[in-house]
């Protein structure tokens, strides 16, 4: 059997030379064949033809290519567009969000001037406020109406259900500014929520903080006591909010204490406040 294969494998390789022989004779001869027709000039009419294919050949790549490079740059131009019209749409959606966030809050405050008008009997001026000025001895808001709309040096001017942030100092005709509570020379007459109602004076601390000053040795004022405008002051009603108590600062060398007060709301980020005029 062995015997058997070997010579099946014997044949087959003979085949396989024999094939590669015959392969390789046919080659020769038409490169023989070709070269004897090219030398003897009997494919010269041929070679027009061959040319012309060639130069067929070659404008197919060449228009091929520039029809590409016309698709890629329409392409890229049509991306390129829809790109811009991609970022003015979200551009837009962000200038409609943020819009709508704006009305939103304005809306709250400006519905909060009014329940705290109703609930107080006075109707409040709403303006906008179009200018701060935060420096540390110098703390003031500028308000977009003024002596034209009833405003007068003295008003009280506050935010949402009644905090007062300050007051009126100076007066044009469009508008008007604010003396804001932190200011070194504001004082405004107050009042803490306790069981003596004790009766000082607020004065803002270089623009940072707010002290409750000439507080009678003999009242109790705790943290957390709610201080208010007492009332006696002329332009200010009674029963604005100021803030709260944080800490009382006693001095046994002292007459009177004094308490360091946080306001709930932070001035300088006003953006509609509420004027009440006389």
């Amino acid at each position: 059997m062995s015997l058997y294969r070997f010579l099946r494998y014997d044949i087959s390789m003979k085949h396989i030379i024999h094939r590669k022989i015959l392969f390789l004779i046919v080659f020769i001869l038409l490169t023989l064949i070709i070269a004897i027709l090219y030398h003897f000039k009997f494919l010269t009419p041929f070679e027009k033809w061959f040319q012309l294919i060639g130069k067929t050949q070659n404008y197919s790549y060449t228009l091929g290519v520039k029809v590409g490079d016309w698709m890629e740059n329409t392409n890229l131009d049509a991306l390129k567009k829809e790109n811009v019209d991609l970022r003015g749409t979200l551009i837009n959606a962000l200038i409609d969000k943020s819009q709508c966030t704006i009305l939103t809050e304005e809306n709250v405050k400006l519905r909060q001037s009014l329940n705290f008008g109703q609930a107080n009997h006075v109707q409040p001026i709403i303006a906008q406020v179009i200018g701060v000025n935060n420096r540390i001895y110098h703390n003031t808001l500028l308000i977009s109406q003024g002596g034209d709309s009833g405003i007068t040096v003295g008003n009280a001017v506050f935010v949402h259900d009644g905090v007062l942030i300050g007051k009126i100092i100076d007066v044009k005709e469009h508008h008007a500014t604010v003396l804001l509570l932190t200011d070194k020379s504001s004082k405004v007459a107050s009042t803490v929520q306790n069981k003596n109602n004790t009766i000082g004076i607020v004065e803002g601390e270089l623009g940072l903080s707010l002290h409750l000053n000439l507080i009678p040795k003999t009242d109790t004022v705790s943290p957390n006591d709610i201080v208010i405008t007492s009332g006696l002051e002329d332009g200010i009603p009674r029963g604005l909010i100021i803030g709260v108590v944080k800490a009382i600062e006693t001095m046994s060398n002292e007459l009177f204490d004094s308490a360091l007060i946080e306001s709930p709301v932070v001035y300088e980020k006003s953006t509609i406040v509420s004027i009440i005029v006389k």
